[in-house]
C-alpha cells in the first residue's frame, strides 16, 4: 500500500514497493492530493496483478504521459505502466521521411510534392495519432477536386494521372510511419490510387516527321534529341553524366553501343547500362566531337542536371511544322514501343530500356497506325496458313452453326461399334411448355420424342419433365 510522508519543508510525497523497487514521488502541495495519487498506485498494483488496466486508469494514465512526462517515466520505470511512447507531428514526420537515406536526390524532389499538399491540407502541428481514415479520404477527394493545378490559367484540378500518383506518395509515407512504430496503423490504407498512366499524353513520333525536325535542328540539338529518339535516354539526367569514353563506336567486329549512367542502375548493382548505337547516329557524334573543346571529357559541356528540353523542342517543331504531346518524353516512348514490337528477349529489352517488362506494357506501349496495321496483316498471314491446310469447314476455327432460338445444343460422339451415336443434351433457357418441348425434340434431325412408362404418364407429364432446365433424349 502506498504510504504518505510529510516532508520538512512542509510538502508531501508518496511512495510505494513494486516487485522489489521503491517508488518515490514527492512535490505535492496538499496532503488530500497525495492520498489520491497514492490511491491511484495501489490501484496501478491492483491491475498489474491481473495483467490489464481498465479504462479509467488507462484515461488516467494517458492524461498523465501528456501533463507529467518525467512522473510517469518513473512509474513505467517501476513496471507499473508501459513505457511512454513519444507523440509526433504531421510536419516532423514529413521531414523524417525525407532525409531517409535510402531515397536518392530526384525521389526527394518527388516526396516535396506530396509533402506540399499533406501540409497545405493538414495542419503541421497534428499528432499523427490523431489521423483517422476520413482524413485520408477527405485528402483524397480535395485532391480530385481542388484547382490545385497551378500551370494554368485558370487553375484546374489536377490529371487523373498525377492525382493517383500524389495518393501513392501519401500511402508511402503513413506506411513508413506504420512501420517504424509512430503510428499504431495506416490511415490511408484504405485509399486507392488507380493507375498513374496518363495514355492521352502517350503519341507516336514516326520517323519521317522526326527528320523533318532535325533539318531546321543546330547540331548541339540535332544530336540530344536523336539520342532521346534513337537511343532511349531519359534526359537531361543521363545526357548531364555522358562523357565521351562513354561512346564506342562501332568497328570491323563490333557494333556501336553507349554506357549510360543513371542513378537507377544503382539498384540493379550496375554502374551503367548499355545502350546499341545505331549507325544513323554515329556521323553526327563524329561531327559533334570535331567541334568539341580540346581536354573536354563531357559530351555536353554546359548541361545542367535538370534542364527542361520540352520548352526549346517545342519552339524547333514550330519552325519545322511538326507537332505531337510532350515533345521529349514522347521521344523516348516510342523508341521503347519500337523495341516492344521487335525484342523478343525480355532480359535484353530491361538491359536497353531499364524499366521491367510490366511497367513497359502499361506506360511505354502505344498502338500507333503503322503498328496496328502489321498486326492485322500477321494476323491474316495465321489464316493463311490454315487455310492451306484446312478448308473453312473443317477448320476448328470455324464458328458452329446456331442451334433452334431458345435452346443450346452440346452433343458427345459415343463410340459403340461400326454406327457412332449422339447423345442430345437440350438446354432451356426459360421454363418451357409440354407442346414447346416436344416440337423442339422433334425437330432436332427428326427424332421423335421417346416413349416413356407408364409411370411418367401417370404422373402427367406427358413424357417430358418440365420442371427441370436440363431435358436428355436418349439415341
Amino acid at each position: 500500500m502506498a504510504s504518505v510522508t510529510k516532508e520538512k519543508n512542509g510538502s508531501y510525497s508518496v511512495r510505494l514497493r513494486w516487485d522489489g523497487r521503491e517508488i518515490e514521488l514527492w512535490g505535492f502541495t496538499n496532503r488530500r492530493e497525495c492520498e489520491r495519487f497514492g490511491a491511484k498506485l495501489d490501484t496501478l498494483r491492483a491491475c498489474k496483478k491481473i495483467g490489464s488496466l481498465n479504462p479509467e486508469m488507462q484515461v488516467w494514465a494517458d492524461e498523465l504521459a501528456q501533463n507529467s512526462p518525467k512522473t510517469y517515466d518513473k512509474i513505467a520505470g517501476a513496471g507499473l505502466l508501459p513505457p511512454r511512447q513519444e507523440k509526433h507531428t504531421l510536419g516532423e514526420l514529413l521531414e523524417a521521411f525525407r532525409k531517409r537515406p535510402d531515397v536518392c536526390e530526384k525521389s526527394r524532389e518527388i516526396w516535396d510534392s506530396v509533402t506540399a499538399n499533406l501540409l497545405a491540407f493538414f495542419d503541421g502541428s497534428k499528432l499523427l495519432d490523431e489521423f483517422t481514415p476520413e482524413d485520408g479520404m477527405r485528402f483524397e477527394r480535395w485532391l480530385k477536386t481542388a484547382p490545385l493545378n497551378t500551370r494554368t490559367t485558370p487553375a484546374k484540378p489536377y490529371a487523373p494521372g498525377t492525382t493517383a500518383r500524389r495518393i501513392g506518395h501519401a500511402k508511402s509515407v503513413f506506411g513508413w510511419a506504420e512501420s517504424i512504430g509512430w503510428i499504431p496503423s495506416n490511415p490511408f490504407r484504405q485509399l486507392k490510387g488507380g493507375d498513374s498512366c496518363n495514355t492521352a499524353k502517350l503519341e507516336y513520333v514516326p520517323i519521317p516527321e522526326f527528320n523533318r525536325l532535325l533539318e531546321v535542328c543546330p547540331l548541339r540539338w540535332r544530336l540530344i534529341l536523336m539520342l532521346g529518339r534513337y537511343c532511349g535516354l531519359r534526359g537531361s539526367s543521363e545526357l548531364f553524366q555522358m562523357c565521351w569514353e562513354d561512346v564506342h563506336f562501332s568497328t570491323a567486329t563490333e557494333a556501336g553501343w553507349l554506357a549510360v549512367k543513371a542513378v537507377k542502375n544503382a539498384r540493379h548493382n550496375r554502374s551503367y547500362r548499355v545502350v546499341p548505337l545505331p549507325d544513323v547516329l554515329e556521323p553526327v557524334l563524329i561531327q559533334w566531337a570535331e567541334q568539341a573543346p580540346e581536354g573536354e571529357s563531357r559530351l555536353f559541356p554546359g548541361m545542367k542536371r535538370k534542364q527542361n528540353f520540352s520548352i526549346p523542342a517545342r519552339k524547333l517543331m514550330r519552325k519545322a511544322g511538326v507537332s505531337w504531346k510532350n515533345p521529349w518524353y514522347n521521344l523516348r516512348k516510342s523508341y521503347c514501343s519500337d523495341l516492344l514490337e521487335t525484342v523478343t528477349d525480355v532480359s535484353i529489352y530491361e538491359q536497353i530500356c531499364d524499366h521491367s517488362w510490366a511497367v513497359a506494357s502499361r506506360h511505354y506501349q502505344i498502338l500507333h497506325g503503322g503498328r496496328m496495321a502489321r498486326g492485322m496483316e500477321a494476323a491474316r498471314d495465321v489464316w493463311k496458313q490454315l487455310g492451306e491446310t484446312n478448308s473453312p469447314q473443317n477448320s476448328p476455327l470455324t464458328p458452329p452453326k446456331a442451334p433452334p432460338q431458345g435452346i443450346t445444343r452440346n452433343h458427345k460422339e459415343l463410340n459403340s461399334g461400326p454406327e457412332v451415336l449422339k447423345k442430345w443434351e437440350l438446354t432451356t433457357k426459360k421454363r418451357t411448355t409440354r407442346e414447346e418441348l416436344r416440337a423442339a425434340l422433334t425437330h432436332q434431325r427428326g427424332f421423335e420424342p421417346p416413349t416413356l412408362g407408364s409411370e411418367a404418364r401417370s404422373r402427367g407429364f406427358g413424357g417430358v419433365r418440365t420442371g427441370r432446365r436440363r431435358c436428355f433424349l436418349s439415341p
